[in-house]
């Protein structure tokens, strides 16, 4: 694990393979700027783990740790699920 993210996923008291990628994930909505020499950078991450596995846990205690607000920096969403992210992916 590099940088800050390594430290800090280690407070968050669960897997590091969850609490390490919320970190990045959460951490992507803090960044100021979204260009970085003419070219858009997003940081996206995914959380895979069976049901009951800590995925909301992890982005809760990564965003706590962050200090993110609610509403100033962050809104919930629902993104789609895998499979009609596929299903989209045919289509197109």
């Amino acid at each position: 694990m590099y940088g800050e993210a390594g430290p800090l996923a280690k407070l968050m008291k669960m897997p590091l393979g969850l609490a390490y990628m919320a970190l990045i994930g959460e951490f992507g909505i803090k960044c100021d700027a979204d260009v970085i020499c003419g070219t858009r950078i997003n940081g996206f991450t995914v959380l895979i783990a069976a049901v009951g596995g800590g995925k909301n846990v992890a982005m809760d205690r990564a965003k706590s740790l962050l200090g993110l607000r609610y509403k100033d920096e962050y809104l919930p969403a629902s993104p789609v699920g895998a499979y009609r992210v596929r299903d989209r992916h045919r289509l197109s």
